[in-house]
């Protein structure tokens, strides 16, 4: 179902700009375009951070996706602004900023959660269950009657 939202928003993405725009604004409305989902794909991690705030554990976090978000925004914003293309870098500035605070909520509620108090389990023993397997054929092949032993 996925695939096919994607292939068919990628086809009308192409049949738009191909029939509905002048060939001379076709690559600014597909910038603007690629503008749009790539904020998409650096806000998204956003409802992570709510919860990350509210529960003050980063275990839904993971630190590496943050990191190498933002080094992926930095390069990719130099990027743009070496072919001064703002469809590439705006976003990324924005990517950056989004990953920076990503980081920093790890580095603050990873040294919380490492003080939250520690829930101690002790050992428990295990006893062994006799084996009733013969009583369960004998209740399921007499139509439930059950045996001597169990009656009173």
């Amino acid at each position: 179902m996925v695939v096919m939202l994607i292939v068919c928003g990628f086809g009308f993405i192409l049949v738009s700009t191909l029939f509905l725009v002048k060939p001379s604004q076709r690559a600014a409305i597909v910038g603007w375009i690629c503008l749009v989902f790539s904020l998409g794909v650096f806000i998204a991690p956003l409802c992570i951070v709510r919860r990350v705030i509210e529960s003050k554990s980063v275990e839904y976090m993971p630190f590496l996706l943050s990191l190498f978000l933002t080094l992926s925004a930095v390069i990719w914003c130099f990027y743009g602004l070496l072919i001064k293309d703002y469809n590439v870098a705006v976003p990324n500035v924005v990517g950056f900023i989004f990953g920076v605070v990503q980081m920093a909520l790890y580095v603050k509620y990873n040294k919380m959660s490492s003080k939250l108090p520690q829930i101690e389990t002790t050992a428990t023993t295990t006893t062994p269950v006799p084996d009733h397997d013969g009583q369960v054929i004998e209740i399921l092949t007499t139509n439930a009657e059950l045996p001597s032993k169990f009656s009173n």
